[in-house]
């Protein structure tokens, strides 16, 4: 019985600390905001990519950016296109180099299939790609 109460913690315990983690990721030390984005990716898919998005934005520190862009590629889909096109054009150009080849490398006939396309209104979410991942900026 105590095996089986532990198994049903350990959705809540991880979205527990996941909350704690998330904040890590704004730290101004990159080996602190590594080891965040670390121990985020196994619970990466429940984690909101909206603010994941906003993360990747050209005015944070560089290993923000890379931190959360580790996490959205884990999320894959539409979330993790978003990113890579978004990254394509960063300053900084290993992270740019690193978004460019997830575009070329990605498989979209499988995240088609896989159901991974973000669905609205009977349409795929991909007319929103030339609209910026994250809000109040513009497209450049």
């Amino acid at each position: 019985m105590r095996g089986q109460r532990g198994a049903a913690a350990r959705p809540v315990l991880a979205a527990a600390l996941a909350g704690l983690l998330l904040h890590l990721l704004d730290d101004p030390s990159a080996s602190v905001a590594r080891e965040a984005s670390l121990c985020l990716r196994p619970v990466a898919r429940r984690l909101d990519s909206g603010w994941l998005a906003a993360r990747i934005a050209p005015d944070r520190p560089a290993h923000t950016r890379r931190a959360a862009f580790h996490l959205l590629r884990e999320q894959g889909g539409i979330a993790e296109l978003r990113a890579c096109v978004a990254l394509a054009a960063d300053p900084d150009p290993n992270l740019r180099e690193l978004a460019t080849a997830e575009l070329r490398a990605w498989n979209w006939q499988l995240t088609l299939t896989a159901g991974k396309t973000d669905l609205r209104h009977g349409r795929l979410g991909f007319a929103d790609l030339n609209s910026p991942p994250w809000p109040g900026r513009s497209g450049e």
